[in-house]
């Protein structure tokens, strides 16, 4: 891309920013930064996050991906002679790279031990839930700290801990203010990304906080070469539903999201495929087996116990055997109990999709991901 066309197209997505923002302060700033040699990141799948380069550093904003409301803004300082645009002066700053970090999440796990600074991870919430090997050596042996207590985060053992920056959800404002006032935050929304590739891209905005975005990129590119070749384009005749009840509630992924894209990019079809909502489409059990009882794939991603197959379903409800893909033998299922579908996961979609269609099409029966109840 020329430099002209980059300016033009900074200067357009500045645009939405917020009118506190000097833009043209920023976009020259971009301007002058593209001059230099290090790595930047481009973003083509993820639409939670953005960032801006400037001479010696970088504004990154966090944004509700379906909404596109900025959630959150930092200024990363990489040196000593940055010249920070006038418009971002007031905006919380970091310096690069930081040595001392937590998170909320579990998830964060993977993106930082791909890019080789899992070591910064002083703490994490619900560590007892964390399955990467390399996460799980820091923690058993005390260099990673749990932030939870039971399904409660202990905000004591954070504020003592101080890291310089505290990566955390939105869900609660109410913890996020009070977290605020004793450490620096930086809220993430990669749970809210509709499709497998744009969940993996979350790496590079982790890469930002240590300048670690040539590692990112080359990460994100063999993955992204990976899924495509195996995206199956013609779809099957192959319906299918998902999950399992709780209390009696079905919450069914929308169309417009993350397991829902993946399955699709199998070629399979969903039975819910014309609903896109913001949030899980919830159903009786007597709606399930109105609309489901004749499909010919169930889809389950749940927590079971080691070695769980299709007469423990069963002996969960009775009805279950009438269903036609019980049936046919055609109830696939990643139990979370041995696969690490919500960490390692997030960052292997091309490793997901292809034990996911090897088990649909029969050429495996069980894979790390996906197997097929016996």
């Amino acid at each position: 891309m020329s430099k002209i066309l980059q300016v033009i197209t900074i200067f357009l997505i500045l645009n939405l920013l917020p009118g506190c923002i000097n833009k043209s302060n920023l976009v020259e700033a971009e301007s002058k930064a593209t001059d230099e040699t290090s790595a930047q990141i481009k973003i083509h799948y993820a639409k939670g996050f953005r960032a801006y380069y400037f001479e010696g550093g970088k504004f990154v904003e966090v944004l509700h991906p379906k909404t596109g409301e900025v959630l959150d803004q930092i200024v990363l300082i990489g040196s000593e002679s940055a010249v920070v645009p006038d418009s971002l002066k007031a905006i919380k700053s970091v310096k690069i790279s930081l040595n001392t970090i937590a998170s909320q999440s579990t998830t964060h796990v993977s993106f930082l031990d791909r890019i080789e600074v899992l070591d910064k991870l002083k703490a994490i919430g619900f560590a007892e839930l964390v399955r990467n090997e390399n996460a799980r050596k820091l923690i058993d042996s005390k260099k990673m700290a749990n932030l939870s207590e039971g399904q409660q985060m202990n905000k004591e053992i954070l504020i003592d801990l101080r890291p310089e920056l505290f990566f955390m959800y939105p869900f609660d404002q109410q913890s996020v203010e009070q977290i605020k006032m004793h450490v620096k935050t930086m809220l993430t929304t990669e749970y809210l990304e509709t499709s497998p590739l744009a969940k993996a891209e979350w790496i590079k905005f982790f890469a930002l906080f240590f300048n670690r975005e040539e590692m990112a990129n080359q990460l994100f590119d063999q993955i992204v070469n990976n899924y495509e070749k195996l995206v199956v384009f013609n779809k099957t005749n192959r319906s299918y539903f998902m999950n399992l009840p709780y209390n009696g509630i079905w919450d069914f992924p929308p169309a417009n999201s993350y397991s829902v894209q993946l399955m699709s990019d199998a070629g399979m079809n969903y039975i819910f495929q014309q609903v896109e909502h913001d949030a899980n489409l919830a159903k009786t059990t007597e709606e399930v087996i109105d609309q489901c009882i004749d499909t010919d794939f169930w889809i389950i991603i749940a927590q079971r116990n080691v070695g769980f197959g299709v007469q423990d379903l069963i002996n969960e409800n009775y009805f279950y055997k009438e269903f036609r893909a019980v049936k046919l033998g055609n109830v696939v299922m990643c139990n979370t109990t041995v696969s690490d579908y919500f960490g390692d996961a997030l960052l292997e979609p091309d490793k997901l999709l292809s034990d996911l269609t090897q088990v649909i099409y029969g050429t495996k029966d069980s894979t790390e991901y996906f197997y097929r109840l016996k």
